[in-house]
């Protein structure tokens, strides 16, 4: 039986447009440090690339996927390490950014077309998806719609397997703070599965908790 797409409130794949009224980049010289610091988030916070454009010298485009961190937390990691780099007299991300749920397969290749444009450039995409060149952000290219939901079963199956590990009930999870931030970060690192997905296991955790589980985890590793 086909998957079906996530709700708009629930989506975890996202086209994210970031405007200024200030130049971002002034030279390609700023366009690599930003890509460099692209993947060191994509690394920490666990997301995937499916496409990007750094084209303007005012905007960028991301076309995400974001299972498992909220995408605030990440891009205002990017935003506040890529400023930092900048050393701006005044502020470069005035505007907040803005974030597009991409809730099917199709819409999701019709977006990577938009995001693309066909300009021999390293700092579009576009070069990565007509072997013109290689990306170091190693780009996810193929697609199938376990983009667009999580998979119960395997949320339960790795929920079982960490309890069968740790010899104890979830029951036991749930009243020991310690051991269940331990089981929702392993299931963060093991499923698809996005904050509100694993919240909703914990009896109803919101998703920022989780978050900040996450976040606490992530630095102790």
């Amino acid at each position: 039986m086909p998957r079906t797409a996530r709700s708009n409130h629930n989506a975890s794949v996202l086209l994210i447009t970031q405007t200024s009224h200030h130049p971002m980049f002034e030279n390609n010289d700023d366009r690599d440090h930003f890509l460099a610091m692209l993947n060191i988030a994509k690394q920490k916070f666990k997301f995937e690339v499916f496409a990007y454009c750094l084209l303007s010298d005012t905007s960028f485009e991301l076309l995400v996927r974001t299972p498992y961190m909220n995408i605030s937390k990440i891009m205002s990691s990017l935003l506040i390490t890529y400023t930092n780099y900048k050393k701006p007299h005044g502020k470069i991300f005035v505007q907040r950014f803005k974030s597009k749920p991409i809730t099917s397969l199709e819409e999701l290749h019709k977006i990577i077309q938009n995001v693309n444009k066909p300009a021999q450039s390293p700092y579009n995409s576009y070069c990565v998806y007509h072997q013109l060149m290689t990306s170091p952000l190693n780009l996810l290219t193929r697609f199938d719609e376990a983009c667009f939901e999580c998979d119960v079963r395997t949320l339960d199956e790795q929920l079982h397997e960490f309890l069968v590990e740790h010899e104890c009930s979830f029951d036991e999870v749930i009243a020991n703070k310690s051991l269940r931030d331990q089981c929702v970060f392993n299931l963060y690192q093991t499923t698809m599965c996005s904050l509100k997905d694993i919240g909703e296991l914990f009896l109803g955790l919101d998703q920022s908790t989780i978050s900040k589980i996450i976040k606490k985890s992530l630095q102790n590793t």
